[in-house]
């Protein structure tokens, strides 16, 4: 992995090989190297996440809109799976293998109950250094709406001190966005279909300096106009 690009979550494990007195001709213990996985449940159900059949969330199920972090699982191929909460021995809705590289960090987005509204991201980004460690972040967007269509996410200072107008225009379903830079700070969220160009989803975020963000927006059922758009967030580091 290029040393430029920085992943909060980088792990390293080792594993001890022991050399037997008895069994000179034994073979080392093969070392087995770790990825971080974070999983968003954006549909509207209650999810289970399985690697090779065993379940991975242990503590608890995937709600509607709720992430559990990142989690350590085995790099290499694996065969990845999603069920709804429940189903028992029902066929999974994703069920594909999926390689994640050692002392790499993957996000899932469960944006419904189909294969095909199951997608990820591979988490780098290059870091900041000097001062705009400590007056920026860096921001990127996911449109994890099935049935929003293209959206504009816009993010605006609250003060004139914060003037900052980030906007990613027309950005469509399964569509993740490049980090850029924003201002620390109280800003206003703006969340606009394209078909609702007028009346945006408003919420307010405070964003500190140095941190790595992803704003996602969601939703299976949208009526009419913005405000069935579900704005979330996710902190990544």
């Amino acid at each position: 992995m290029d040393n430029r690009i920085k992943s909060f979550f980088i792990v390293a494990v080792a594993v001890t090989c022991w050399a037997s007195c008895k069994k000179k001709g034994d073979a080392p213990t093969k070392s087995v190297g770790t990825s971080l996985v974070n999983v968003l449940n954006l549909s509207n159900n209650n999810i289970n996440f399985y690697i090779n059949g065993n379940r991975i969330n242990n503590t608890t199920t995937f709600y509607p809109g709720g992430t559990l972090g990142y989690m350590n699982v085995i790099s290499g191929t694996q065969n990845y799976s999603f069920k709804v909460d429940g189903s028992g021995a029902n066929s999974p809705f994703y069920n594909k293998p999926f390689k994640a590289d050692s002392a790499a960090g993957y996000t899932f987005y469960v944006a419904g109950q189909t294969e095909n509204d199951v997608f990820s991201t591979h988490d780098t980004w290059f870091p900041d250094t000097g001062a705009n460690l400590t007056k920026y972040a860096q921001i990127r967007f996911v449109n994890a709406s099935s049935v929003a269509g293209n959206v504009k996410f816009v993010l605006v200072g609250k003060n004139s001190t914060i003037a900052d107008s980030v906007q990613f225009d027309n950005v469509p379903y399964k569509t993740i966005t490049d980090f850029t830079r924003i201002t620390k700070g109280i800003h206003y969220i703006g969340i606009y279909r394209s078909a609702y160009p007028q009346t945006p989803k408003i919420d307010t975020v405070t964003i500190s300096a140095g941190k790595i963000y992803t704003f996602y927006g969601y939703g299976t059922s949208i009526p009419a106009g913005n405000l069935g758009i579900i704005a979330g967030l996710f902190n990544n580091g």
